[in-house]
């Protein structure tokens, strides 16, 4: 779900900061946005596909998960979340100031060798609930969700066999 761009969790506030930076450059804008929705569809397939569809064949063998295993899922989880509920704070402390260094060859090299540098700080925000970056996001979770049973239920449309057969030559 986080690299999908589902609110809460840390891709959301990346994928806003995408779609803000391109708001003067709409072709490129609606290449991304189209681009998100395959994504989404692509991987709410493949979690289907990998955790909640049936198999009919029982594996041979199968192991639980042990204890360091879960830990360490649990723990990116958990950073995932933080890092989407946290998002204003990282962008505004971390992010921007860091991209305003990069933004300016010169500084960045002043900086690389030990001068002192005053920074100016690019204002970039952040709005968790801002209508310009909620109603995108969910629109595109939505046209990818229904990508994504449109592609469960019709195994093998027709617009997807071209790029199977880029991907697979010998079918």
């Amino acid at each position: 779900m986080s690299i999908a761009g589902v609110p809460g969790f840390n891709d959301y506030v990346s994928l806003d900061l995408v779609h803000a930076g391109l708001t003067h450059e709409q072709p490129v804008l609606w290449v991304v946005r189209i681009a998100q929705v395959i994504t989404v569809a692509a991987l709410f397939r493949a979690g289907y596909l990998g955790f909640l569809r049936c198999r009919s064949p029982p594996y041979e063998r199968f192991d639980p998960p042990h204890a360091g295993m879960r830990i360490s899922l649990l723990g990116m989880a958990g950073f995932c979340v933080a890092l989407g509920v946290f998002g204003h704070p990282i962008v505004r402390e971390i992010a921007a100031p860091a991209g305003s260094t990069l933004l300016h060859p010169e500084r960045y090299a002043n900086l690389a060798l030990g001068r002192t540098v005053t920074r100016s700080v690019p204002d970039v925000r952040f709005d968790y609930f801002a209508p310009d970056a909620l109603l995108p996001a969910l629109f595109e979770l939505l046209l990818g969700t229904l990508l994504c049973v449109l592609v469960l239920r019709h195994p093998d449309p027709a617009a997807l066999r071209p790029l199977r057969r880029l991907r697979t030559p010998d079918r």
